[in-house]
C-alpha cells in the first residue's frame, strides 16, 4: 500500500467512508477521529478500517447474495457517481472520487427529505474533504447528470432506488424522491 500513489489510496478511501455512513457509526468516528494516521496509512489505522471494510461488506453480502435487498446499501452514493464517470468520460475522476461526490449528494437528497440533520451532513462532508477526496463535479450539468441516473443498474421501470442516509451509521432505499429535489442536491455538487 505505500507504493500507491496517493490518489490511489484516495479512491479506496472513499470506498472506506462509505463503509461507515452506511453501516457503523463508530467506524465512521474512527476515521474522523484519526484523520492524519488514515492518510499517512498508519499501520494501526491501515489494518483497522482495511479489517472493518472487509467486515462490513462480507456482513452485507453473506446477507444478501442476490443483491434483494440490503446489499443495495453498497451502492450509496454510486447512482450519482455513476452519471459524472459517464458526463466526464470516465477520465476526470476516478471511481472513488466520483463516489465521495455522490455521496456528498446523497446525505444533501437525505437532508432535503429530512432524513438526516445538517450536521450529518456537514459530518460527512467534511470526512470527505479531510481525506483529501472532492466534494464537487468540475465539467457536469445538471440535466445530463439527471438524465445519466435512469441509465443505472439501480433504476428500475424509470424509478430510481435511492441508497439514503437517515443517520451516520444506516441507510434506508427510496424510489420516490422527487425530481426537484435530485435536481437540487445535484446542482448543489457542482463545482
Amino acid at each position: 500500500m505505500k507504493t500507491l500513489p496517493k490518489r490511489e489510496i484516495a479512491t479506496g478511501l472513499g470506498e472506506i467512508v462509505k463503509y461507515g455512513i452506511i453501516y457503523d457509526e463508530a467506524f465512521f468516528a474512527f476515521l474522523e477521529e484519526h484523520p492524519d494516521d488514515v492518510l499517512a496509512l498508519a499501520p494501526e489505522a491501515a489494518v483497522h478500517m482495511i479489517a472493518r471494510s472487509c467486515e462490513i461488506k462480507a456482513a452485507v453480502v453473506s446477507e444478501d447474495e442476490k443483491e434483494a435487498g440490503l446489499r443495495r446499501i453498497l451502492n450509496f452514493g454510486h447512482t450519482m457517481a455513476h452519471a459524472i464517470e459517464q458526463e466526464t468520460g470516465y477520465v476526470r475522476y476516478n471511481h472513488g472520487e466520483a463516489v465521495a461526490i455522490g455521496m456528498c449528494g446523497a446525505m444533501d437528497i437525505s437532508r432535503r427529505l429530512r432524513l438526516v440533520d445538517e450536521a450529518a451532513v456537514t459530518r460527512a462532508v467534511n470526512l470527505i474533504n479531510r481525506l483529501g477526496l472532492p466534494t464537487k463535479a468540475e465539467g457536469c450539468t445538471v440535466d445530463v447528470m439527471y438524465a445519466g441516473i435512469f441509465h443505472d443498474k439501480k433504476t428500475v421501470n424509470g424509478k430510481v432506488n435511492w441508497v439514503l442516509a437517515d443517520r451516520i451509521g444506516h441507510t434506508i432505499v427510496k424510489n420516490d424522491v422527487p425530481e426537484d429535489v435530485v435536481r437540487a442536491a445535484m446542482a448543489g455538487v457542482l463545482a
